[in-house]
């Protein structure tokens, strides 16, 4: 016993028997003969018996062709030629699947020479022009038959990126010392790993930059810990002003002279403010981003983003600002999603805090809004005089 249909039996679903929606079936099977789907001419010839009402179907398999929807698709003039009115000479009018592609295996380029160690620890992809006319230098000038052959398919200088060319740096460089005087080459950021980032190497001559990759991550580790350790990754808006935040003075004094350079000392009135200002902006956004050891380390269980839990007065002054000439819920989320302030919740939470202490401290000053400098039974003394008050006239007389 099997399905109509299908002709399967019932190991995946049930088999169902109903001579009304066999007849159903019939019917529909047989309009969609006549609107031009020739497919459905073996099934007609199984349905058209007289004991059709004892055949066995599976429910999945007879939804879409009873489908009205479709059905009506097919009625509309609008519906392609080939799909209603004169049959095909096509036997098989359904589209060709597209073959699943899988990603290429990360192998070096050179593996089949001598010097290749093999395996895929420390491999770099090619990304970069600049690593494809290297290659095709080598594949012209190349006195080791084996070498010209693993670039024999490099053609032009973007062909080995892509190709998705991978490479071991050593191996590259015992590549390029088979061609007579060397190859000069240099490797970008994107022809490393994910990973790591190492220094630009070269054959002829060799430059080591280690010590000054390690002095830049001993900087940076430096930078970090005063940031980790200062009090400005604990303020928090008390709603009256933002005076209070002091950047870390490390940070603030290297990005000084990494935005502005050595004379920044010499940059004097208005454009002194202009450094102030920039250097204060972008240490706040550094505060406001830098993420802990712990926050780096864990892994949730789905991808989500760092929690914000530092905040500055870029974060917050920024988006209430702006919050409060302009009531767009979708401006501030753009400038949370670009690193530069609070999220929205965070920020109404602000303005509900900030009114409820607005609203307490007018309980106790009879329904005003007084400044905080302002004492409750505390004489308030001003000075005033008349100088700017008195009128000159031409004879001195009649001044007041």
């Amino acid at each position: 016993m099997s399905c109509v249909i299908c002709r399967q039996g019932a190991n995946a679903s049930k088999l169902v028997r109903n001579a009304a929606m066999i007849e159903d079936l019939f019917q529909c099977c047989k309009e969609r003969l006549q609107l031009g789907e020739v497919t459905y001419q073996s099934l007609y010839d199984r349905l058209n018996v007289p004991e059709r009402g004892n055949l066995l179907y599976h429910s999945a398999c007879r939804k879409p062709i009873v489908n009205k929807t479709n059905l009506k698709r097919l009625r509309s003039p609008s519906c392609p030629t080939h799909m209603r009115g004169r049959p095909t000479t096509k036997t098989n009018t359904e589209r060709p699947k597209r073959l699943k592609s899988f990603p290429k295996a990360k192998v070096c380029m050179f593996s089949s020479c001598n010097f290749c160690p093999g395996g895929t620890t420390g491999l770099h992809k090619v990304s970069s022009k600049s690593m494809g006319k290297c290659l095709i230098e080598i594949k012209s000038r190349t006195n080791d038959d084996k070498v010209r052959t693993t670039v024999a398919d490099v053609h032009d200088d973007g062909d080995a990126a892509a190709l998705e060319k991978h490479y071991h740096r050593n191996c590259l460089r015992s590549a390029s010392r088979t061609v007579p005087g060397g190859v000069q080459y240099e490797t970008k950021l994107g022809d490393y790993d994910d990973n790591e980032v190492q220094e630009p190497a070269t054959s002829q001559p060799e430059v080591d930059d280690n010590d000054a990759y390690e002095e830049l991550r001993s900087m940076s580790l430096m930078i970090r810990n005063e940031i980790i350790q200062n009090e400005s990754r604990n303020w928090t808006f008390d709603g009256s002003s933002f005076e209070n935040f002091q950047n870390p003075p490390k940070l603030q004094y290297f990005l000084a002279y990494l935005l502005f350079g050595p004379h920044v000392q010499s940059a004097a009135e208005m454009r002194n403010l202009e450094v102030t200002k920039a250097v204060d902006v972008a240490c706040q956004f550094l505060v406001q981003n830098m993420r802990s050891d712990r926050q780096v380390k864990h892994k949730p269980k789905t991808t989500t983003r760092f929690k914000q839990r530092v905040q500055t007065p870029l974060s917050i002054g920024l988006p209430l600002t702006i919050h409060s000439r302009v009531r767009d819920k979708n401006i501030v989320t753009s400038l949370s999603d670009m690193y530069l302030g609070c999220d929205y919740r965070t920020l109404l939470d602000l303005e509900k805090r900030t009114e409820q202490a607005v609203l307490q401290r007018m309980e106790g000053t009879g329904g005003f809004c007084l400044p905080d400098f302002t004492k409750k039974d505390e004489t308030i003394w001003f000075a005033i005089d008349n100088i700017d008050l008195t009128e000159d006239t031409p004879t001195g007389q009649s001044a007041h």
